[in-house]
């Protein structure tokens, strides 16, 4: 009797719910994983079928959209292809599919509050101040876009498995089942393991994965994830009870670890020993009917079904395009087999009756649905929408409205009125329920699929991206540099001056630093006319001040106070690293090309000569003519006196030493940048290069090769060394300016060393400048490249300071920009540095970025294997270039972003461009937006007008207060027009940059005057 009243007491309180909600939702437990599961899908931990109470089996797709942007052809080629692979599938009844499409403009900050949560915590991390710059730029997106979802729930019937294996497998979990206490409330996987109908549904399901995933190579598909069970039974419990369903909650399993007891045990029960069923877990929540609305979990949802589907083929965008962004929906398509079987009686009927002019449309229609079937089989189809709100009125209001743009959908008919709404409201979120409500439609397959919401563009970043742009029609394109998903980290940056492509390039760099883990990452930037100094100045700023020495940023002068010395080793060492070794060998080289003609006369011998000048000259002065130390050094003498070697070692010892020796005993003492600076006097420089291949026995032995038949090809190399060391300053002595062994990121501006473009000489000292900023800028990236050879031939102290550093680099991915590639265009010796680089970089956890205005401008073998394209503009020769890569992009998606407004939209929601992404998961090809927040505009602007205004302000307000300052007064980021305004009320001209900076200062000042007037 008690034993009674507790199942009374636990059944009236497990259903207990308004509406009787547990009785729509069918879910029982999950079917487990096998061991032909995890071989044949790694990627799945944890069940991915669900189980009704009637013992059919689903599966939940989530679908992102499409790789690529479509256009009308590769559309319908692909859901013909679609089509026809189902259409088996769709003859008789057995399979059902769902497809659920929601857009919610209200969840828009809880999604963006996860997916910026990256950046805040990487800004954290590295101690960078800037979390008002990530909640600017996660205002403004909120504000141009839709949080969407969408996904396909596949159903498979045990009617699909035979009577006789139905019985063999019902007799199987009898006798499984004879010993195991009952279970009413709990999952109980046994009692519905049907294994024939698990290989029907998984073959079915994997076929369907394969066919939406579409083909790799051109990105028609689209990016498809089947989801386990945990993250299915959390998003349906998400768009049921939206306000009150944790973001970490799931639902419990049989198969999950740390099962652990509840309630009171009984013998012959063990309910408590099991988690709950699913529909127990999903249904937590109330559902009350009020006035034709349901109100559950703070909203207020209505419904509408498709009644009357449309008199003309429509695709979903147009739907898409007619709803307002902000009125949150949900549609749901079911479609089922059986069709023709289905439509039998009535076009029995209809062919006695079809002579009734009233009913000959209808009969006509009909004839072709029939004729149709045979290639292309008639589906039952239903059409079911959601909508909600706040409060009664609102879901009201937004009821109208999504009503009214459905009938404007090819002219539709609709209906509000349900037998019970709280099952409608059940039935559109995606596999709570095999329930369909609403009219019935029996569309040929092809018409109905090509009705579905796979046009909506995809980022294969879901959910992982460091940095957010958007598509043109309001949806979240997350995207990570230097990603997993790609196989190389090369990106390359096109557009004309004008187009945005400096601020999308300085995103990019500042995304760097949310991908770094414990510091601040390795970024250099090689640079021309200050493009990048807003990104600079920003990291600088906004670091405390015990780490702004992290970053350096400098203008390179081609003079002695300038001087990097290009011979430099690793500290301690006294040969070079292979990298250095094969740069040093290209400088020498390059110091001999005759400008008219891109190489050295002679140039196998001057590589031959220079080869073995590299190889003379590091070993004579590492042993019998190493450098003698002097004390002209007062960083050194310093490190000496307060070390104590000084006074330890005597005046005699230093008279006989060696500049190698003095290094050796302060990195002993751990005076680092002590060693640096005396190992700087001990290591070559040009002029040690000139001495030998001057030598008499040098010379003697290269006498009888020449260059064009006349000078020897020794006085060549000889004469070009000695106009090389005259020509160049900044780097023919010893190295006077140096980044510190710590810097991190480093900005190189190029302006004052460049060459004049239009001269072969001028392209020529381009080239070595490029060549040697890069040096400078990533010989330790390659450290690793080297180890197995660098660290044996280093002396034992300084093994274990280089085994950690290598370690550090190996570990951590870094990142070179190269701004204004057409500077260095068309020079061959350059080219080919940077292309046998780019081919390495990716074992090396290099990332390489390459900007300019055209394709054309980028090295070759950057452009065959570059993983990110983003294209500010099409250009003359664009579309060509892209052929020739073998890059498909759809003619419509090129013609419509041709046609696109230039510059940033009127609506500030950012500038276009053209992403095209290879990954891992196909080709990724969309047009996107460049979206930023007025601060984080104006903190990477590199206009110079805006420069120089932001640089007043910065100055005199500090750089926060600044910024919100300038937000304000120019929320679409730039000032330029009006400066140029101010300039030519003043009889000027705009182009005047003297006369703009002078009225940008004025400008600034007036803005200062206004803030602390109080204005």
């Amino acid at each position: 009797m008690i034993s009674l009243i507790e199942d009374m007491i636990e059944g009236v309180s497990r259903h207990l719910t308004s509406n009787d909600s547990l009785k729509y939702c069918d879910l029982t437990t999950v079917h487990g994983l096998t061991s032909q599961d995890r071989l044949e899908h790694p990627e799945i931990h944890s069940p991915y079928i669900l189980i009704t109470k009637n013992n059919d089996f689903l599966s939940v797709i989530e679908v992102q959209g499409s790789k690529s942007a479509f256009d009308e052809r590769s559309f319908n080629n692909f859901i013909s292809h679609l089509s026809s692979s189902l259409s088996n599938s769709f003859i008789e009844s057995g399979h059902k599919l769902s497809v659920v499409f929601e857009r919610d403009f209200t969840k828009n900050q809880e999604e963006l509050n996860n997916v910026y949560k990256s950046q805040i915590s990487a800004a954290e991390r590295l101690q960078l101040d800037i979390k008002d710059l990530i909640a600017d730029d996660a205002r403004k997106i909120a504000a141009h876009y839709s949080r969407e979802r969408a996904y396909i729930v596949l159903y498979t019937a045990k009617g699909l498995i035979s009577k006789d294996e139905m019985k063999n497998e019902q007799a199987k979990a009898a006798a499984a089942l004879k010993d195991i206490p009952r279970t009413r409330f709990s999952q109980n996987p046994v009692e519905f393991q049907l294994e024939g109908l698990k290989i029907t549904h998984d073959a079915m399901l994997w076929r369907l994965v394969s066919m939406l995933q579409g083909d790799d190579e051109t990105g028609m598909g689209l990016l498809v994830d089947v989801l386990d069970v945990k993250k299915a039974g959390a998003m349906m419990r998400q768009l049921m009870f939206r306000n009150s369903t944790s973001e970490n909650w799931y639902p419990r399993t049989p198969f999950d670890r740390n099962l652990r007891a509840y309630g009171s045990g009984r013998k012959d029960n063990i309910d408590c020993l099991l988690p709950p069923r699913l529909n127990i877990q999903l249904m937590e929540g109330e559902l009350e009917e009020d006035g034709g609305l349901i109100y559950c979990d703070g909203k207020y949802y209505g419904s509408i079904s498709l009644e009357l589907p449309p008199l003309h083929p429509v695709k979903f965008k147009q739907l898409f395009n007619a709803i307002n962004r902000k009125i949150p929906y949900r549609v749901k398509y079911d479609f089922m087999g059986g069709g023709k079987k289905a439509l039998f009686w009535p076009s029995f009927i209809m062919s006695f009756l079809r002579f009734l002019p009233s009913l000959g449309n209808i009969a006509r229609d009909m004839d072709y649905v029939q004729a149709q079937s045979e290639t292309d089989p008639a589906a039952i189809m239903a059409i079911n929408f959601a909508t909600w709100g706040d409060t009664r009125d609102e879901a009201k209001r937004n009821l109208a409205s999504l009503t009214k743009s459905i009938e404007g959908w090819g002219v539709c008919g609709v209906s509000r009125t349900y037998g019970n709404p709280a099952s409608a409201l059940i039935a559109s979120v995606p596999g709570l329920t095999t329930a369909t409500p609403g009219a019935l439609h029996y569309p040929p397959l092809s018409e109905g699929l090509r009705m579905l919401p796979f046009e909506r563009p995809a980022s294969p970043w879901h959910g992982s991206g460091n940095i957010n742009f958007i598509t043109l029609d309001g949806k979240l394109f997350p995207y990570q540099i230097a990603s997993p998903l790609q196989e190389k980290f090369t990106d390359v940056i096109t557009g004309v001056p004008g187009s945005g492509k400096s601020v999308l390039a300085n995103r990019l760099n500042l995304s760097a630093l949310f991908r770094a883990d414990k510091k601040l990452p390795y970024l250099t930037i090689i640079d021309k006319g200050f493009s990048a100094k807003g990104i600079a100045d920003l990291i600088y700023d906004e670091l405390p001040a015990d780490k702004r020495h992290l970053v350096a940023s400098i203008t390179l002068n081609n003079d002695e106070h300038h001087c990097i010395n290009i011979c430099d080793t690793q500290l301690g060492s006294r040969f070079l690293t292979q990298f250095e070794a094969v740069f040093l060998k290209q400088m020498l080289n390059a110091f001999c090309i005759d400008p008219a003609t891109g190489q050295p006369p002679n140039a196998m011998a001057v590589d031959q000569i220079i080869s073995r000048l590299v190889n003379s000259v590091y070993k004579s002065l590492a042993h019998t003519h190493a450098k003698p130390f002097k004390r002209n050094d007062p960083v050194v003498n310093e490190a000496l006196r307060e070390t104590g070697l000084e006074q330890e070692l005597g005046e005699e010892w230093f008279e006989k030493a060696s500049w190698w020796e003095v290094v050796d005993k302060l990195f002993a003492r751990k005076r680092f940048h002590a060693a640096t600076v005396a190992q700087r006097y001990a290591v070559p420089t040009i002029h040690d290069f000139i001495a030998l291949v001057t030598d008499t026995t040098f010379a003697t032995q290269y006498k009888d090769v020449t260059v064009d038949g006349r000078e020897t090809v020794v006085a060549f190399i000889s004469r070009c060394f000695k106009a090389a060391a005259a020509d160049y300053s900044i780097f023919s002595g010893i190295t006077v300016y140096d980044f510190s062994p710590e810097t991190r990121i480093a900005i190189l501006d190029m302006q004052n060393v460049l060459g004049d473009r239009t001269t072969p000489a001028g392209r020529l000292k381009s080239g070595i400048m490029y060549l040697f900023a890069r040096q400078m800028a990533v010989r330790n990236y390659y450290l690793p490249q080297s180890a197995d050879t660098f660290l044996p031939a280093l002396p034992e102290q300084y093994r274990a300071y280089h085994r950690a550093r290598i370690s550090e680099l190996s570990e951590e991915v870094k990142h070179t920009f190269y701004d204004e590639c057409h500077n260095f265009d068309g020079i061959e010796f350059v080219q080919n540095a940077l292309n046998t680089a780019d081919l390495e970089d990716r074992k090396f956890n290099v990332r390489t970025a390459f900007s300019s205005q055209f394709l054309s401008h980028m090295p070759t073998s950057v452009l065959k294997t570059m993983n990110s394209l983003f294209m500010m503009r099409l250009s003359e020769g664009d579309e060509e270039h892209l052929k020739k890569l073998e890059i498909t992009v759809p003619p419509e998606i090129l013609r419509r972003f041709r046609q696109l407004p230039q510059g940033v939209y009127p609506d500030g929601s950012g500038t276009a461009f053209l992403g095209i992404f290879k990954t891992k998961r196909g080709l990724i090809c969309h047009i996107l937006k460049n979206t930023l927040g007025p601060k984080m505009l104006w903190a990477l602007n590199s206009s110079a007008k805006d420069r120089s205004l932001r640089t007043t302000l910065y100055e005199e307000l500090g750089t926060k207060k600044a910024r919100e300052v300038l937000a304000n007064k120019f929320p679409m980021g730039s000032a330029s027009s009006i400066i140029d305004e101010m300039v030519m009320n003043q009889g000027g001209d705009s182009e005047s940059e003297e006369e703009s900076q002078t009225m940008a200062t004025k400008l600034g000042k007036q803005l200062i005057s206004e803030v602390r007037r109080g204005i």
